[in-house]
């Protein structure tokens, strides 16, 4: 009987200890003693006060697991870990996004630097005249005309002319007007001819009744001829003039002055006539009457020159006569 009882509480004890989870080496253990030695201290079925073994016991089935544990609390979070290395680089540019809304006008800036202007466009057409305007006031009645009886003129034909050579004018037009045709002219070269071929002079004594406060012009008298392959161009013509009276020096050296002006001629621009005919021409000059004021005696000097054109006629041109038109004075 003590043997059951003791077995019993050798069974409740292993029970209770398997249920506090003790090691398997810690339960009960058979111990068999035919000699009643004592078990060693650390055996749980040993009566420590005796030391004397109790009972041989023998590990018994294990118990049901009991019932799981409520969860307990979830502990706190960790460290963050360091930052992984960036991966690679996705395929391609994703697609671009819509555009977004425009953003409110900023203000204005400053004016920049005004830029270099531009080419000038090219000129509009003319527009309608616009409606005449009021007749203004009649102005201040000019100073009274000289008389037309009172005009007059002096003239000076090719004979009376010269050259540097002292040769006669050329009369090389013998068939102009038919057989034996007499017309004296001289021949004047285009300007890079040498001064000395191409310069014509005179001299004529200055009419006593000449107004020198009215104008006073020098009228040259020409002619040109039609010469194939010479072409279009334009003449001009230069004077050399000098007045002189009584007891007066004529040079350049002082006290005389040289020529009294000089004057040049517009741009004159030959047409050609009909081959085996002449074409008259004109050119007109004014020559200074405060210069001619006083004075008896006149000398004049034509040359062709370069026209303002520059495009000069290359072929000759005829001096057949030279007139001074005048103001007589009226007395």
């Amino acid at each position: 009987m003590k043997k059951v009882s003791l077995l019993i509480l050798c069974l409740s004890y292993a029970s209770y200890m398997q249920s506090e989870l003790l090691p398997e080496h810690l339960l009960l253990r058979a111990i068999s003693h035919e000699n009643n030695d004592c078990c060693l201290n650390s055996d749980p079925c040993c009566d420590t006060q005796c030391q004397k073994p109790l009972v041989c016991c023998k590990k018994g089935p294990r118990g049901k697991r009991g019932k799981r544990g409520h969860d307990g609390t979830t502990g706190a979070t960790g460290s963050t870990g360091s930052t992984g290395v960036t991966g690679p680089t996705g395929p391609g540019a994703g697609a671009t996004g819509n555009t977004g809304a425009t953003g409110v006008t900023g203000p204005t800036g400053a004016t920049g630097a005004t830029g270099s202007t531009g080419a000038t466009g090219p000129t509009g057409t003319i527009g309608n005249t616009g409606a005449t305007g009021a007749t203004g006031s009649t102005g201040a009645t000019g100073a009274t005309g000289a008389d037309a009886s009172l005009l007059d003129e002096l003239f000076i034909n090719a004979p009376m002319m010269y050259d540097i050579n002292g040769l006669n004018p050329v009369r090389i037009f013998d068939t102009l007007y038919g057989p034996n045709t007499l017309f004296d002219v001289w021949q004047m070269f285009r300007s890079s001819e040498s001064p000395s071929t191409n310069s014509i002079a005179t001299q004529f004594v200055i009419p006593s009744t000449l107004d020198s406060s009215q104008p006073i012009t020098l009228i040259l008298h020409c002619f040109s001829r039609f010469v194939d392959e010479i072409g279009n161009g334009d003449v001009r013509f230069q004077v050399q003039a000098d007045y002189k009276s009584f007891q007066q020096e004529v040079g350049i050296l002082a006290p005389a002055t040289g020529y009294a002006e000089t004057i040049a001629s517009p741009d004159y621009a030959v047409i050609d006539p009909t081959p085996g005919n002449l074409m008259y021409f004109t050119v007109s000059l004014p020559l200074n009457g405060a210069l001619v004021n006083g004075n008896t005696w006149g000398n004049l000097v034509i040359q062709r020159i370069v026209p303002i054109s520059t495009i000069e006629y290359f072929g000759s041109t005829y001096l057949a006569a030279i007139s001074i038109h005048y103001t007589r004075l009226n007395s």
